[in-house]
């Protein structure tokens, strides 16, 4: 009965914000999706049977492909990985996440430092855009997961409208427990899984 509640939650999934006309929109609305950004031509079974999504999901991820110079060099800076999906439009994973306390939508202070440098960067850079994913771990219900991880990533929102973010350029979504990077069946692997991720979109 679970795996049908979260297939059916993985075909509605994207709590999402902004229904403006612009690169956002081709931002990866499910995981399927993400695992293939490319989603004009896709198999022909994209969902063949539930599973709990690998963290390895940006299997298509080309590492460092070229970027715009200034957002490079940023990254760079930094000292942030990140990969870069094909497609349209350049959408540039990060592989720094921003992590929660348990049952809690407020950010750490380092994460506060760290945001608020991005978002000095992004309120300069209007042609960069964000996507914001929220997560939880498996505490609780779905019901209330689904909400806390929406509430999440309207926190990281706000904190880059407080930088001048414009707010056509942040896109938030919420997936709950759904999409785990980490085991659940340890505290750390809770840790991990309570998170915002970010993906940059830049023109090509």
């Amino acid at each position: 009965m679970k795996s049908l509640t979260v297939l059916i939650s993985l075909l509605l999934v994207g709590c999402q914000s902004m229904p403006y006309n612009n690169m956002l929109d081709v931002a990866p609305k499910t995981d399927y999706e993400v695992k293939y950004p490319e989603w004009g031509r896709l198999p022909a079974d994209p969902y063949p049977q539930y599973m709990v999504v690998d963290p390895s999901y940006v299997s298509n991820a080309q590492p460092h492909q070229s970027l715009n110079g200034s957002l490079e060099n940023y990254l760079g800076s930094l000292g942030v990985g990140y990969d870069v999906l094909p497609g349209e439009h350049t959408m540039i994973q990060l592989k720094h996440n921003i992590h929660f306390q348990s049952g809690s939508t407020q950010l750490s202070p380092s994460s506060v430092s760290w945001l608020a440098n991005l978002g000095r960067y992004l309120s300069q850079h209007p042609d960069v855009q964000v996507v914001l994913d929220g997560h939880t771990d498996s505490t609780g219900n779905q019901t209330l997961n689904e909400r806390l991880s929406e509430q999440r990533a309207k926190t990281v929102k706000t904190l880059l409208l407080n930088q001048q973010v414009s707010h056509r350029a942040i896109y938030t979504r919420g997936y709950g427990e759904l999409m785990p990077e980490c085991s659940n069946n340890s505290s750390s692997g809770k840790a991990c899984n309570r998170r915002v991720e970010l993906m940059l979109i830049a023109e090509n």
